[in-house]
């Protein structure tokens, strides 16, 4: 949440719409204080301002986009979000937190930052590379009807794949959030799905990615 910019995803846009999707890359505010410091800062409640910031911004960009369907030639009833790191993080939370969710989680956001949007459209799919869940609760109920697909390496020292550290690089700075393989065990506690394991050789290690596909209903 310190870094990164909308023009970063744009050839991939690119290339879904010669697909035939449409396709738009999202600009989110980065930044929280503490974060120049590292893991001498461990400003976790400043972090969960930033993750939360992120998501009221995804989220008023995809009501944006919903409003001008017919400018952008957009099925609302068929919307796939997609994000990276950061951006993984955001979009899991803006399609599997609503605002009383996130209200236990944390009270004191929505009174310091203001309520989340209330997302028009229908959601139909998530991809979240080596992003992370701050609860798996926010898994549960009849409202997560949201076919998953995350991905993750097991050697990510940024966002660690398993039930970890937020930054796994420093140690106990920073809380237990919950990465690529424990969300997708949780999800296929509760939903019909299906998971692999596949090995790919990184150079210097050879690292584990994580590959879960998750629906509830076994449909996708």
């Amino acid at each position: 949440f310190v870094a990164g910019n909308k023009t970063d995803f744009a050839t991939g846009c690119e290339t879904f719409a010669k697909l035939g999707y449409t396709a738009a890359t999202v600009q989110y505010r980065l930044g929280y204080n503490g974060s120049s410091n590292g893991c001498n800062s461990a400003n976790w409640p400043e972090m969960k301002k930033a993750f939360y910031r992120a998501v009221q911004d995804a989220g008023n960009a995809i009501n944006y986009l919903v409003d001008n369907a017919d400018k952008y030639n957009i099925d609302t009833n068929n919307i796939i979000l997609f994000g990276y790191s950061a951006g993984a993080v955001t979009v899991l939370h803006t399609a599997y937190c609503n605002q009383q969710e996130m209200n236990n989680y944390d009270s004191t956001l929505v009174k310091t930052l203001g309520p989340l949007p209330t997302l028009k459209g229908k959601l139909k799919g998530v991809v979240s590379l080596a992003g992370f869940l701050g609860s798996t609760d926010f898994l549960s109920g009849t409202d997560k009807n949201i076919p998953l697909l995350m991905y993750h390496g097991t050697c990510d020292f940024i966002v660690g794949y398993d039930a970890a550290n937020c930054l796994p690089l420093c140690a106990t700075a920073f809380p237990v959030v919950y990465g690529s393989l424990e969300s997708s065990y949780f999800a296929g506690s509760l939903w019909c799905g299906l998971g692999a394991d596949v090995c790919v050789d990184a150079g210097q290690n050879i690292q584990i990615h994580w590959i879960s596909l998750f629906a509830r209903n076994g449909r996708i």
